[in-house]
């Protein structure tokens, strides 16, 4: 059992189960996913998330490159993402955890 002090989790116990979903190409991600896995063979593929405005603060979603190529995270059209227009995931299990802040995606935790 974890417990973190005057957070807003107080205990986990158990197997835990998260949306996931297994993707071979470009993906729309929705406020109903969590954990998106691009296992394409080759090249790059896209991760667009969902607007800013469909979201909540602190929203999150893990995606994990898998695949052979390399996997982008783009926001809609007009929002940032780290104050850039995408994040990349260049090698196989790269992956990167994604929050939605006040105002642009925040990139919070990655694995390279």
């Amino acid at each position: 059992m974890s417990s973190i002090s005057g957070g807003i989790l107080s205990s986990i116990s158990g197997a835990q189960h998260f949306a996931y979903t297994r993707e071979l190409d470009n993906y729309l991600a929705t406020t109903e996913d969590f954990i998106i896995e691009m296992a394409h063979l080759s090249g790059g593929k896209i991760v667009t998330l969902p607007s800013l405005a469909s979201t909540t603060n602190g929203t999150m979603f893990i995606v994990s490159n898998t695949g052979g190529g390399t996997a982008r995270i783009r926001p809609q059209v007009g929002e940032d993402i780290n104050g850039t227009l995408q994040w990349q995931l260049s090698n196989q299990y790269d992956s990167a955890i994604v929050v939605k802040g006040n105002t642009e995606w925040l990139v919070v935790g990655e694995q390279v």
